[in-house]
């Protein structure tokens, strides 16, 4: 507290002090002074010393307040964070106009998540999204909840009455759409490949998504980590749980409820994040591309 009593502070005391002194002997030194001088005399002396007493009090309180969120900003930014949405649903109009543009700033993709029926649900998609979609210029990655797997059933008992496995489902349909449309984009012909055999079926495939439509979809089956959207100039990151409220209606999402932090690129933790999303893509996961592609040809067969 020493620190706020400077002397502006001890000037102002001592000058309230004095008035007060001031006003009480006032007319033995000036006796045809009117009475109400000497009140108003004594009032600023009060007032002086009310703020001279007080004003020390309110800074260190202000101080405090802003030591404290000096510090969250200075850990934020030594962690790489440069914002905080409160959460997917509270901050929706905000959230969805951020992943809009950043979509349509990314050439590079990569998105992990249970299901995405916020984003690809629904077609049309936002309209850059939309246009990213179904651009082959633009590589994106996908990793989804394996619908068949225990862990899509254990997240289904969870969030009961949602249709948690059908949400997924309808993702990777809307997701075949988009292959679809790069395919056309791309003015590849399915004919050519109905004569292949299975071998080289699955040959020509692989090639036609690694260098042609670069749209990839992975499913993983163990409990969700985290829903995470990378581009070459931010992450997204928010924390998956189990956690369900009492308040929680039933048959709603549990997750898009918490924190979701927006990393710059290349702090440890969106490197550390990349790692952690090659490490699933690689290991945890299995490629459905190549099958999504394979119905898409079936379909084309169809009269």
């Amino acid at each position: 507290m020493k620190r706020f009593i400077d002397t502006p502070f001890i000037v102002i005391f001592c000058l309230g002090l004095i008035l007060i002194i001031s006003s009480l002997g006032i007319k033995s030194i000036i006796p045809d002074l009117p009475s109400f001088w000497e009140k108003i005399i004594s009032v600023v002396g009060v007032a002086f010393l009310a703020v001279a007493l007080t004003a020390p009090i309110s800074e260190y309180f202000q101080y405090k307040t802003l030591s404290e969120h000096i510090k969250l900003v200075q850990g934020a930014q030594k962690a790489g964070v440069v914002h905080i949405f409160e959460s997917r649903k509270k901050d929706k109009d905000m959230y969805n106009k951020f992943l809009n543009d950043a979509f349509d700033r990314a050439n590079n993709i990569l998105f992990a998540a249970i299901a995405l029926p916020a984003v690809y649900n629904d077609r049309p998609y936002e309209d850059k999204i939309e246009e990213k979609m179904f651009n082959s210029d633009t590589k994106i990655k996908i990793l989804l909840l394996n619908p068949e797997g225990q862990s899509a059933t254990n997240r289904a008992d969870i969030e009961k009455g949602r249709n948690t496995i059908g949400q997924i489902d309808t993702t990777l349909h809307t997701l075949r759409q988009s292959i679809m449309g790069r395919i056309k984009e791309l003015e590849i012909k399915l004919d050519n490949l109905k004569s292949l055999n299975a071998d080289n079926l699955d040959e020509e495939i692989e090639k036609i998504i690694k260098e042609k439509i670069r749209l990839e979809i992975h499913l993983y089956d163990f409990p969700p980590i985290a829903y995470m959207f990378m581009t070459e100039d931010t992450l997204l990151l928010e924390q998956y749980h189990f956690g369900r409220l009492d308040s929680d209606p039933i048959g709603t999402c549990i997750g898009s409820n918490s924190v979701v932090l927006q990393m710059k690129p290349h702090c440890e933790t969106y490197e550390r994040m990349k790692k952690h999303f090659f490490y699933i893509w690689e290991n945890e996961s299995v490629d459905v591309t190549g099958e999504l592609i394979k119905k898409i040809i079936n379909e084309s067969n169809t009269p």
